[in-house]
């Protein structure tokens, strides 16, 4: 059997087998009634106070642990004080079975315990309500059946004697005799939910743990009620298999549970899990772009405004494509043939000469033009030049902008491909280790959660994107798409793995694989998904 990562915990492992070993203990000296009904009482009842201090403390460890603006620290407040008044109870409980006496009923002990299921209430429930993560269909079925089970069986064997056996003299024992099997039906139907909610991960073994503790008490407890208004809880002080297995020892046991799964979310918690990144982002060069339109007898017509940037001189209408973008006459031969005869030139690179004289390789892409009688009517001839920064095309007018992506994309040219891949490989470095933080948390059903909170953001842009468990992102999409989506995305997975963690974690977890990425990558990712950089044109929907 596969067991939970927490496991390889030296520390929890320990723990773990020391809560084992405890449990043997207990169990054995009350299946054989080891000592007699006089110990039997005792020994069940003097661990319960010390682990309930036990489980305070430690609850309250993690509550100090979460900052002021994590969500879960309202649920941690709720359950500390909860358990710090169930421990007042079991401390007034135990004292007077060591001083031999029959505990009185009700009690104070009782106005604590009754108490402590308010504030219980409220942090449980104020988790269920703040979690992004939810049931399926068929699981919300199972928690209302199991509810809808639980509260009949209560009915019978709870509610309906202690209605029909109803003493005016006794109004108050009567009344916590309902008080408590209530509270423990309202915690159980919370409990169940969350149940299905964390399911594999650290944390959610760790809240397993809680849940399973939950359980054990709110049975312990029913049971409880029903033995002691049948007269079945150590009748004449006889301990009974009623009394020492099915109430004080998996009350005892909820207490060890609780104290085990407290102390593996310190841990978790505790411990800063390093950020390993699965794919290395390739840097991509930054191009700026000059326009040369050439009339039907292949001379220039007019060029881009950023054309004299780089060759020096203005522009000549009526010049040769191998004036002005100096190149030999046998390359312009051989690009004049190609756009004629194929219609596009895709990413052909040549040597040019800058306004210094220096020479320089670039990237070639052309289209041809029509007349309207579908004659040859000249060329859109777009050179790509390796720049240092965007400014290069801040001199691009709209049009030419325009003109620019439609070249590219026409002309078949993979700079888009490869950008898109650039992107990609970036944005979803950091879903993908948001998601680990998320799967941590609870598991399958908190990341299907974000996929489908994903899911509806892209449904509200009009992405129409789809995701998947494994590569988040699934289909090919646009890049002016992937631009716009991309960072909006990854603030939605953020956004839900502060709710479902805090946002301290998910900083720290941004900033470290921010710093393996390098500032060089940050740059060039700022640079590709912003319009002015010179990369993405002012019109993204040009045709």
């Amino acid at each position: 059997m596969h067991l939970p990562d927490i496991f390889s915990d030296r520390q929890f492992k320990r723990a773990a087998i020391g809560v084992a070993a405890l449990t043997l203990i207990m169990l054995i000296v009350n299946v054989f009634l080891i000592g007699g009904d006089a110990f039997i009482h005792t020994f069940n009842s003097i661990p319960d106070a010390p682990l309930a201090i036990i489980v305070t403390i430690s609850a309250a460890s993690i509550w100090r642990m979460m900052s002021t603006e994590d969500q879960r620290r309202r649920l941690w407040g709720g359950l500390v004080i909860g358990w710090a008044l169930w421990a007042l109870a079991e401390i007034i409980w135990s004292l007077y079975s060591i001083l031999g006496q029959e505990v009185p009923y009700p009690s104070l002990a009782d106005l604590f315990w009754v108490t402590g299921y308010i504030p219980m209430a409220i942090g449980l429930l104020g988790s269920v309500r703040t979690l992004p993560a939810k049931p399926t269909s068929s699981q919300k079925m199972v928690i209302w059946g199991v509810s809808a089970a639980t509260v009949l069986i209560a009915s019978i064997f709870v509610f309906i004697p202690i209605i029909q056996d109803f003493d005016p003299q006794l109004l108050l024992e009567s009344a916590l005799n309902l008080i408590y099997p209530l509270g423990d039906l309202f915690l159980l139907s919370i409990v169940w939910w969350l149940f299905f909610v964390y399911e594999k991960g650290d944390y959610g073994f760790a809240w397993r743990l809680l849940i399973f503790g939950f359980i054990l008490t709110s049975f312990s407890d029913l049971i409880f009620t029903y033995a002691v208004w049948q007269d079945l809880y150590y009748p004449d002080m006889k301990a009974n298999v009623i009394s020492r297995l099915v109430i004080d020892f998996t009350y005892t046991l909820s207490y060890l549970i609780w104290a085990l799964g407290i102390y593996a979310l310190h841990i978790l918690l505790r411990e800063q899990r390093p950020v390993q990144l699965g794919i290395r982002t390739k840097s991509l060069p930054l191009y700026g772009h000059i326009l040369i339109y050439l009339a039907g007898d292949n001379t220039v017509v007019t060029t881009s405004l950023n054309y004299g940037r780089f060759f020096g001189a203005n522009p000549e209408q009526g010049k040769t494509l191998a004036e002005l973008a100096t190149i030999p006459q046998q390359d312009e031969r051989l690009i004049l043939t190609k756009v004629q005869t194929e219609g596009k030139i895709t990413d052909l690179p040549i040597q040019v000469r800058d306004r210094d004289g220096l020479l320089h390789t670039i990237t070639l892409c052309g289209l041809i033009t029509h007349n309207p009688q579908g004659q040859y009517s000249g060329a859109h001839i777009l050179l790509r030049i390796p720049v240092e920064d965007g400014a290069f095309d801040q001199a691009l007018s709209q049009y030419n902008r325009s003109m620019a992506r439609h070249v590219l994309r026409k002309s078949g040219s993979n700079y888009d491909t490869e950008i898109k891949a650039f992107l990609l490989d970036y944005y979803l470095e950091y879903i993908k280790v948001l998601r680990e933080l998320i799967s941590h948390e609870g598991g399958k059903p908190m990341i299907q959660a974000l996929l489908d909170e994903l899911v509806e953001t892209s449904r509200k842009h009009n992405w129409q994107m789809q995701f998947d468990l494994q590569t988040i992102l699934q289909g090919d999409y646009p890049l002016h798409i992937l631009q716009e989506a991309l960072p909006v995305l990854l603030d939605t997975a953020k956004q839900f793995a502060s709710k479902v963690t805090d946002p301290q974690t998910v900083e720290a977890s941004m900033q470290t694989l921010h710093g393996q990425f390098g500032e060089a990558v940050q740059q060039e990712v700022a640079r590709y998904c912003k319009a002015e950089n010179g990369v993405r044109f002012a019109d993204s929907h040009d045709s």
